[in-house]
Order: C-alpha cells, then structure tokens, then sequence
C-alpha cells in the first residue's frame, strides 16, 4: 500500500513543478499579459449578451399592448 502513496506523491510533485514551470514560462515570455474573462474558465461570457437582446423589442411589444 505504501507504494500507492510513494506514487501519489511523485506525481503530485511532478504536476505541481510543471504547473509552475508553465507559470513562469508565461511571466517571463509574455509580461502583458493580465488574464481576464476570455482564458478559457469563464463559461458564462457567451451569455453576456444574452440578457441585452432579450430586452430587445419589449419597449414596443408593451407599446402594442397599451394601445390594444
């Protein structure tokens, strides 16, 4: 069982020392770059004109409305 640990272990490591390998690959190639909603972990910026154009046309919908 202690095997299973050891292994745990050296690939935690190995993925943390990667992660941070890449982390710094982009400080230091890339010093603009800020991240933002457009890296690939926020889902919901396809949505953000969603809300506008489903207001769109109500104005004159309850306009119709008021005059019937």
């Amino acid at each position: 069982m202690w095997q299973v640990y050891v292994l745990m272990g050296i690939v935690v490591i190995l993925v943390a020392f990667l992660w941070v390998q890449g982390i710094d690959y982009v400080h230091k190639n890339h010093p603009d770059y800020k991240g933002g909603k457009q890296d690939g972990f926020d889902f919901d910026h396809d949505l953000e004109d969603w809300d506008v154009t489903i207001g769109d046309g109500l104005d004159k919908l309850e306009q119709k409305e008021k005059k019937l």
